[in-house]
């Protein structure tokens, strides 16, 4: 379903605004029948089912109706007298999914989907969603309507990082040791015990990391998201008369990312990977509960592809 609504300011100007809905009706689904036919070990104190077999490359492939998508677009526009035209954008989405479609292989995605536990995959933001997005625009045409027009050129972007899932420190429940979503612990926790570092440690290690929210229960899927990122791209045109009366040379100069050109701490985009080990355990003990080890901080780096200034010179014929 979709919705688009435009209105026509006073003063020239154009307001759009665009709303989309969708549901997933046939997306693919993995099951690994061994482990369900190996039975279960035991039930964690949180509520996940640990299963005998974590892993057993018999995957069957079907369809889920689960997930869907809702996005909504406002953008405003404005070609002025004077050759300056403009534009702004916003762009909200909210993308879930069962599965997050990272690897090419159907025993890959099966494995590298972050979750609670072997057999219960959980609807959670899809991996590839971008939360928030502005971005805006601005043109200025000198000599416009002549055959030696020049056009300066400035766009800036700003969007929210990729989601992430927060997991246990190298403990698998499904053949990779870190999709498995973490259990957040509260005060005085039954859920879990402490070996070799203090509740009051890890309280405000969850604490510092916004995930207070979340005690007493498993995190969801992807609830963290990387850094926001920002850009702002320069292009300079110079039109020239070709050799014929409709030819035309055009002479572009491109700034991409010129923020990191002026300073290299801005302009960079951080990745945190699919997900981020978040506390350390030794697995459960014989009433279930999850025995808390110690703490790990997030990690991230820079992509260093989106994030370095690039100049480019280039030339278009027209005829």
């Amino acid at each position: 379903m979709s919705m688009d609504l435009t209105l026509y300011l006073r003063g020239g100007a154009r307001l759009t605004a665009n709303y989309i809905k969708s549901d997933v009706i046939d997306a693919v689904n993995f099951t690994d029948l061994g482990v369900e036919a190996g039975g279960i070990s035991q039930v964690a104190a949180d509520g996940r089912t640990v299963y005998n077999e974590e892993y057993t490359q018999n995957i069957v492939m079907s369809n889920t109706s689960k997930g869907g998508m809702e996005s909504f677009t406002l953008s405003i526009d404005k070609q002025f007298d004077n050759g300056v035209n403009a534009f702004a954008s916003y762009t909200s989405v909210d993308s879930d999914s069962l599965w997050d479609g990272s690897q090419a292989r159907a025993q890959s995605l099966y494995r590298g989907t972050a979750r609670a536990d072997a057999l219960t995959p959980s609807l959670g933001e899809s991996a590839w969603n971008t939360d928030h997005r502005l971005i805006a625009g601005l043109d200025y045409v000198m000599n416009e309507g002549s055959r030696k027009a020049t056009t300066f050129s400035l766009f800036w972007n700003a969007q929210s990082g990729r989601p992430y899932s927060y997991t246990w420190r190298r403990y698998s429940l499904f053949d990779y040791d870190d999709n498995v979503l973490a259990y957040i612990p509260g005060a005085g926790d039954p859920n879990v015990v402490y070996s070799g570092v203090s509740e009051a440690r890890v309280l405000d290690h969850i604490n510092k990391l916004g995930l207070s929210g979340y005690a007493g229960s498993i995190v969801p899927r992807n609830v963290g998201n990387a850094d926001y990122y920002r850009s702002l791209d320069m292009r300079i045109a110079q039109e020239i008369p070709g050799f014929m009366d409709d030819d035309k040379f055009t002479i572009y100069f491109d700034a991409v990312n010129i923020l990191n050109f002026f300073n290299d701490s801005e302009g960079l985009r951080y990745y945190k990977g699919s997900t981020q080990e978040i506390l350390e355990t030794d697995g459960l003990d014989d009433q279930g509960r999850w025995i808390i080890t110690g703490t790990r901080d997030e990690s991230s780096f820079i992509d260093f592809n989106s994030s370095s200034y690039r100049f480019q010179l280039g030339f278009s014929y027209e005829f």
